[in-house]
């Protein structure tokens, strides 16, 4: 219940505050968005550099490569094999608390005894406490009359004000739930904005055919809130709105659309998914891949995961490396991991073949080809020498230094690392002597 006048003055108020903030978010949406790509590019610098510790290869002369790489090494790595991001965030919506239009708490009579004690009729039952204050100048003076809140809330949803509406009205009880749901059947965008982000909690059986329908949405706010709703209220029928989500524009979409596929998926049909493995999307390709490894990972051919170590995506390649055992860590959130991401990777025969690791020495992610570099070292068998070879001829200058110490550490020779053509002369003369079937002893 809700007294409309006291209501009025705050929606007043968060009318106010919401002028306020859209005119202070333009005034500051160029520092803003570059405080957000520079907190981006921070945490990729972070992993990037764990990973650089931990694909350095050991020179026996010199004993662990020192620090190869410069912070601007890493900027520019962290840029390579990552998705075209749209220009601004779905996920920039006005954020003032729902107690600012109308504060209110849900109470068992139990908890509430003294009032119970006085008006013996709340014992039993469950009941909302609202909370209203006002000061009264001499001429607002009036009786207070008290309605219903719901449908008094619900009027504001096509309003940009209704952003925060829907939140208290999910707060407030069954009754609220026809209403969210058919102001996302509404032709008013803004409307449908407002009310999906209520949709989905409290559970509710009522909010799974409005969610099949608001994952299809055209406005993309509506499809990740929408989502948010999704997990709450699972149903196998999902499933298929899920997956076709993989090839949305926004990554936030497809991010949270393998999340919750791989939080609710049984696992029991992998065939759908290892279809999408060969697609050519490479973001289908790696939203398929994070479902797989968390529901069904044994399902997945070797073959195809050799396969994606060729991908233009770094968050594929490290996955990929670390469903084939290697001991490789994924990068971001890719999970699962085989070995905690700060264990330190032993030095040993890796887990893939020399041969096996070649699509990742010509793979254009600078990362990739240190990875490949990495299991190149640990084979130290013929074919990595030859592998290797042509990597002293790389645009990238940290992968040159690192071929070259791979090399001068196998092979035993020192020939100068800016001479790659003495290196192909030796390998010409010497490749017979190093077995290309199975690592040096």
């Amino acid at each position: 219940m809700l007294d409309r006048f006291i209501y009025g003055r705050a929606l007043e108020k968060l009318h106010q505050d919401l002028v306020e903030w859209r005119r202070e978010r333009e005034r500051m949406r160029p520092e803003r968005e570059k405080a957000v790509e520079t907190s981006l590019q921070n945490l990729r610098s972070l992993q990037l550099a764990y990973q650089m510790y931990a694909l350095a290869p050991r020179d026996t002369n010199r004993g662990r490569t020192a620090r190869d790489w410069t912070t601007e090494d890493l900027v520019a790595m962290g840029k390579e094999g990552q998705p075209t991001l749209p220009r601004g965030s779905l996920d920039d919506d006005f954020s003032a608390a729902p107690p600012g239009l109308l504060q209110c708490l849900q109470v068992a009579f139990d908890k509430i005894p003294q009032c119970a004690k006085v008006i013996p009729r709340l014992k039993g039952k469950g009941w909302y406490l609202t909370k209203q204050v006002w000061t009264f100048r001499p001429e607002e003076m009036h009786d207070l009359e008290f309605e219903p809140a719901v449908p008094i809330v619900a009027q504001i949803l096509p309003l940009p004000e209704g952003a925060i509406a829907a939140p208290l009205l999910s707060q407030l009880g069954p009754s609220a739930v026809p209403i969210l749901i058919a102001a996302c059947k509404g032709s008013n965008s803004t409307e449908r904005i407002n009310a999906s982000a209520g949709l989905g909690w409290p559970k509710d059986s009522r909010f799974v055919e409005p969610l099949l329908n608001l994952l299809k949405d055209e406005m993309p706010q509506v499809r990740l809130h929408a989502l948010q709703g999704v997990g709450l209220n699972w149903d196998p029928r999902f499933i298929e709105p899920l997956i076709s989500l993989f090839r949305d524009a926004h990554p936030e979409i497809r991010s949270q659309a393998a999340q919750c596929l791989r939080l609710n998926d049984p696992g029991e049909r992998p065939q759908v998914y290892l279809e999408l493995l060969k697609d050519a999307d490479p973001d289908v390709q790696l939203c398929a891949l994070q479902v797989l490894s968390r529901t069904n990972g044994a399902a997945i051919p070797r073959a195809e995961l050799l396969r994606l170590l060729g991908s233009s995506r770094s968050q594929t390649v490290f996955l990929a490396l670390s469903l084939l055992g290697t001991g490789q860590a994924p990068l971001g959130h890719a999970q699962p991991q085989v070995r905690h991401p700060f264990a330190k990777v032993p030095e040993e025969k890796s887990r893939l073949s020399s041969t096996e690791a070649a699509p990742l020495t010509t793979n254009q992610i600078t990362m990739a080809r240190l990875a490949g570099l990495k299991i190149l070292q640990q084979n130290a068998d013929g074919d990595a020498l030859e592998l290797t070879l042509p990597l002293l001829r790389d645009t990238n200058s940290i992968v040159r230094n690192r071929a070259f110490a791979v090399l001068r550490t196998v092979s035993g020779w020192d020939i100068s690392e800016n001479d790659p053509a003495k290196w192909e002369q030796w390998w010409t003369a010497n490749k017979g002597t190093f077995s290309t079937r199975k690592p040096r002893q």
